[in-house]
């Protein structure tokens, strides 16, 4: 699973991209390049709408956090860096994600959406159960013009037990806050026999050998980890990229 992520050529978009920030601060500037030099090293690269997408977004995404709390970042190269890149690092460590993609506590659209706008030929779907998160959702979905995505308002165990929803989907990814096997057991529903669970893990997860395998990504100054389970039995084994 994977490849020499190295080698990997620097996607076009991501040198305009990171072109186009000379005239911002320094702080927000700084944060985009992060996020172009993640993207620069995803096989594939991205969408070369993903940068004026993502950047409207981020904009929407400030405007809501204005009055209403959607995300624990505060400023905006936190969210650039947090969530836009934070979400990038799924594909970065797991290229081989393919869609129709469920993702699980959706929050302010991470992973989910950042991952609608650097592959939208997936057809991705967004599990939000707190409603005003959701609404936002929506709102920012319609203002982008993104049609292959879809918002559902509700908690995840619930929307398992509905019919044609069980697995569906190819990746189900979602991130564990404390115990990856509860956001196991939240996504197993959903994923179909042939498909990948990718979770990611916190700083203090623990996973214990023969749990699927763990991927670690690098971006932002920080690495991350992702736990994938299949219906195949795989051994417990670190990549780094």
């Amino acid at each position: 699973m994977g490849q020499d992520l190295a080698d990997s050529q620097c996607h076009p978009m991501a040198k305009c991209s990171v072109e186009s920030n000379v005239g911002l601060g320094s702080t927000t500037g700084s944060a985009w390049r992060d996020v172009w030099s993640i993207g620069a090293r995803i096989p594939g690269g991205l969408d070369p709408e993903f940068p004026e997408r993502v950047r409207g977004y981020i904009e929407e995404l400030g405007r809501w956090t204005e009055v209403a709390r959607l995300t624990g970042y505060p400023t905006e190269a936190g969210r650039i860096r947090e969530l836009v890149g934070g979400s990038l690092l799924f594909l970065l460590a797991v290229p081989e994600m393919e869609g129709p993609l469920l993702d699980i506590g959706s929050g302010p659209g991470v992973p989910g959406l950042v991952l609608a706008l650097a592959r939208p030929a997936w057809a991705v779907t967004l599990v939000e159960a707190r409603r005003r998160r959701a609404n936002f959702l929506r709102h920012v979905i319609r203002m982008l013009g993104v049609s292959s995505v879809e918002v559902l308002e509700g908690r995840a165990e619930n929307l398992a037990r509905e019919s044609g929803r069980r697995g569906r989907f190819t990746t189900v990814t979602a991130r564990a806050v404390a115990r990856w096997s509860e956001a196991e057991a939240l996504a197993r529903p959903f994923v179909s026999t042939t498909g990948r669970v990718v979770i990611g893990l916190g700083p203090h997860s623990q996973v214990e050998p023969g749990c699927g395998v763990v991927y670690e990504a690098t971006g932002s100054g920080k690495r991350r980890r992702f736990l994938v389970l299949t219906g195949e039995s795989e051994t417990d084994v670190p990549r780094g990229t």
